[in-house]
């Protein structure tokens, strides 16, 4: 029981620190001979024990982000129209935010709004003034997410930035997209392999970071986070990746397994 006194409190050690066996005495004194346990004892409705003095407990350690620091202000970019989503993004940098999360057309976060840019000069002209090297950016999950990925690849490329002062979660989320809207626009098999080559592709070009970024995952150099979510739906491409003795196996879940096809390596 005996506790280290609070700092706030510092006149507390000029008395004697407190022990469990001090109390007790003092306890039993007031019970003159009462049952300690009958008394003061209690018990839940399932039979666990309540005691009626605890020692103090240490604090917790506080839970962080894997990546410490200050926290993202993040404005979104879905206006259909590439000038006036440039125009709203302006502002929206310019007023304190210094993340953006570009949701195309398509995508199930635009409800039914997005960004329509179908080539880099679209998607150049919406992200025109905005410094990228400077900010964050995420795309959020759509069908056409690896080729959204690749196209702001391009705009990397186009810039002439290197992709290793850059902070970009592509937002690749089959799994995601699945458990949305109940189907895919091809098999498993086909997914997986155009994830690989997206993967690879984007390797091509550079953005070599960390491909699960999420709680626990410990950053590359500089500020390198792209890749986020790539690797959250192992489902589709462990058959390929892994050894032939590697088995996927299923994630408990209480939905039905048939929402979460898991193939397996032979």
């Amino acid at each position: 029981m005996t506790s280290a006194p609070d700092p706030d409190l510092s006149f507390m050690s000029a008395f004697p620190a407190p022990t469990q066996e001090a109390w007790r005495a003092a306890v039993d004194k007031v019970l003159k001979g009462g049952d300690f346990e009958k008394r003061l004892v209690a018990r839940t409705a399932d039979g666990i024990r309540i005691e009626p003095l605890y020692a103090a407990a240490s604090p917790p350690a506080r839970p962080l982000r894997a990546q410490a620091g200050r926290w993202q202000v993040t404005a979104r970019l879905d206006h259909p129209e590439p000038a006036e989503a440039q125009n709203l993004a302006l502002a929206d940098l310019e007023g304190g935010a210094n993340a953006l999360t570009i949701a195309f057309a398509g995508a199930r976060a635009a409800r039914g709004y997005g960004l329509v840019a179908e080539n880099v000069a679209a998607l150049d002209a919406a992200l025109d003034g905005a410094m990228l090297d400077l900010i964050q950016l995420r795309l959020d999950p759509a069908p056409e997410g690896r080729v959204n990925a690749l196209l702001l690849a391009a705009l990397v490329e186009k810039r002439g930035l290197s992709p290793e002062v850059l902070s970009i979660d592509f937002g690749m989320d089959p799994i995601g997209a699945f458990a949305s809207t109940g189907g895919l626009a091809a098999s498993w098999a086909e997914v997986g392999r155009r994830l690989a080559a997206t993967i690879r592709a984007l390797k091509a070009r550079g953005f070599n970071g960390p491909l699960t970024p999420g709680p626990g995952t410990r950053p590359g150099p500089a500020r390198r986070r792209s890749w986020a979510m790539a690797w959250r739906a192992p489902s589709p491409i462990c058959a390929r990746w892994k050894p032939k003795a590697f088995r996927c196996r299923r994630r408990a879940t209480r939905s039905p397994s048939r929402w979460l096809p898991t193939p397996t390596s032979s």
